[in-house]
């Protein structure tokens, strides 16, 4: 199923490159700067939460994200986004992007993901530093008052041992592979001016494939499923309040949960852009786009 789904989602990449080239000067990208901050909660595994890498903890998440336009090929362009994350007795940070492609009705690209995290070690034991990197093909289509956005994050760097205390042998830490589908809906409400509330519903799968899939998460499944949500309000302009964004595994009581601010400069032939157009200058996914899950007496 999950290999039908990514066949359609590149398929669909695939058609906007080739089959629809004429409409892509319809919408060309625009240069754009977008800073974020935000902060919230997570909880990125199950087991152990006095254990490093383990249980809930709160998060903060700051982001500059910036789209580049090619202006000898006005329908591509380059998005780039790089980020630092306080969370869990430690820190990480890292950079996304790659190149992204206007076709009209909506974008498509091919997104690399890197990150770096530093773990504090507990009980004696020594700090954990690791890497991680993803490969994320992504798309969106453009509705009337609606996006549709939907990508897949393939993890490509090898699982990362470390030796543990509190009992446990091991440490694996494994990039996570995932899969996004979601709609922003933009109600034609004029309280903060039109297209400038959006109401977001999705869903996220994780480990339904990759080397999480191999490993297990001891007797409950690897598999995590559940649903996304979000609200944000853009009330002066460039400037968005993220009310609340995140996800919840119905499962595993996994769960991202964040709220904050984002602004924008925007460097369109339109400046005053609403939330909506704002919306459709870069492509999902953004801010931290890599989750790593951690199993314990694994080797």
């Amino acid at each position: 199923m999950v290999k039908r789904i990514a066949g359609a989602i590149l398929g669909c990449i695939l058609a906007a490159v080739v089959f629809i080239p004429s409409t892509a000067l319809v919408a060309p990208i625009d240069g754009m700067l977008r800073l974020s901050t935000l902060g919230g909660a997570e909880r990125e595994n199950v087991y152990r939460p006095d254990s490093t890498a383990g249980g809930a903890h709160g998060i903060f998440n700051g982001e500059a994200l910036a789209v580049i336009p090619t202006f000898f090929l006005p329908p591509l362009g380059i998005q780039f986004a790089g980020d630092i994350v306080a969370a869990n007795a430690g820190w990480r940070a890292g950079f996304n992007g790659g190149p992204v492609f206007d076709f009209g009705m909506g974008k498509a690209g091919l997104l690399f993901a890197y990150q770096f995290r530093h773990y504090q070690g507990k009980c004696g034991g020594s700090d954990i530093d690791l890497h991680g990197a993803w490969v994320r093909p992504a798309v969106s289509f453009y509705l009337p008052q609606t996006n549709i956005n939907a990508w897949i994050s393939q993890g490509i760097s090898p699982r990362h041992t470390a030796n543990a205390c509190e009992n446990d042998r091991r440490k694996v830490f494994v990039p996570v592979s995932e899969l996004h589908v979601e709609g922003n809906y933009f109600p034609p409400l004029a309280f903060f001016g039109r297209d400038n509330l959006e109401v977001s519903l999705g869903l996220v799968v994780q480990n339904l494939w990759g080397m999480g899939r191999a490993t297990g998460v001891q007797d409950i499944g690897p598999v995590n499923i559940g649903p996304s949500a979000g609200v944000a309000i853009m009330p002066w302009q460039n400037l968005e309040v993220t009310l609340a964004r995140g996800w919840f595994d119905v499962n595993h009581n996994k769960y991202k949960v964040m709220s904050g601010l984002q602004y924008y400069f925007n460097f369109a032939k339109n400046p005053n852009m609403s939330l909506l157009q704002t919306r459709r200058q870069y492509l999902e996914p953004t801010l931290e786009p890599g989750t790593m899950a951690t199993f314990w007496n694994r080797n």
